[in-house]
């Protein structure tokens, strides 16, 4: 039966580290560290069978929580051609980045 996975991701990831900033995981240290890591979850997501969706958190930085892919002022943390080739490397469908 088909489904999608409607939350994934959540790393934490901030260029300068508040003290009262968190994330869902331990802070990365780097941003080829996070991107490493996006690229190992979202190709274990590509790899379930049946798996027709799924949803990235998070779009942006919230509050205290640096866990987006965009910061508080909505601007990239990552190169989002980068981002785009790591959503889309089986899955062609879908959102539209352009």
């Amino acid at each position: 039966m088909p489904f999608m996975i409607s939350e994934y991701g959540g790393i934490a990831y901030e260029e300068n580290a508040q003290q009262e900033s968190w994330g869902y995981s331990k802070r990365m240290e780097s941003k080829k560290a996070v991107i490493d890591k996006i690229r190992q979850l979202t190709n274990a997501v590509m790899s379930i069978p049946d798996c027709v969706g799924f949803c990235y958190t998070q779009l942006t930085d919230v509050e205290q929580e640096v866990n987006g892919l965009l910061d508080h002022n909505h601007q990239y943390k990552f190169d989002p051609e980068i981002i785009k080739q790591i959503m889309t490397a089986t899955h062609q469908n879908g959102f539209d980045f352009n």
